[in-house]
């Protein structure tokens, strides 16, 4: 069941004409491909089952479930300024390495940050959080069960 739940979650994070936009997704797509056990899709499949039968159009509620979770995950990495998140960089961190590698490191005076990688690692991370939260929308909003 896992492996389906990454299949379809793979699907529905899709490429944008956009170079800035692709690269925000392929940090969005790494940040919820990093492992987990997938607990909280295979609930909802697992309930939906034992009450309706087998059922494919339980799937895209479940993986808004996860991207729910995952919109949380990567707020609270920010919360906790945890770099790591299983082992692999945090989404924030991860967009850090994005700006140093397109601009190099500058130090930057605001109130809060330091450093510039540091500001838009944070802030695009934000934004991601935001958009895992989106994409758990859209999978119930694009789901099959019947709007009654």
């Amino acid at each position: 069941m896992k492996e389906k739940i990454n299949i379809e979650i793979n699907k529905f994070v899709k490429k944008h004409d956009n170079l800035f936009i692709n690269k925000t997704y392929d940090i969005i797509k790494d940040y919820v491909n990093n492992g987990g056990k997938r607990i909280r899709p295979i609930v909802c499949i697992m309930a939906y089952n034992s009450l309706k039968g087998g059922d494919e159009k339980i799937f895209l509620p479940a993986i808004g479930i996860e991207f729910f979770h995952n919109s949380t995950l990567c707020h609270d990495d920010i919360m906790d300024e945890d770099a790591k998140r299983r082992n692999k960089d945090s989404c924030h961190k991860s967009f850090q390495k994005l700006f140093i590698k397109g601009y190099k490191e500058k130090e930057y005076s605001g109130d809060i940050f330091s450093k510039e990688s540091v500001r838009f690692g944070v802030s695009q991370a934000i934004i991601a959080g935001n958009i895992f939260n989106f994409l758990g929308y859209k999978c119930f909003l694009n789901s099959k069960f019947d709007k009654k």
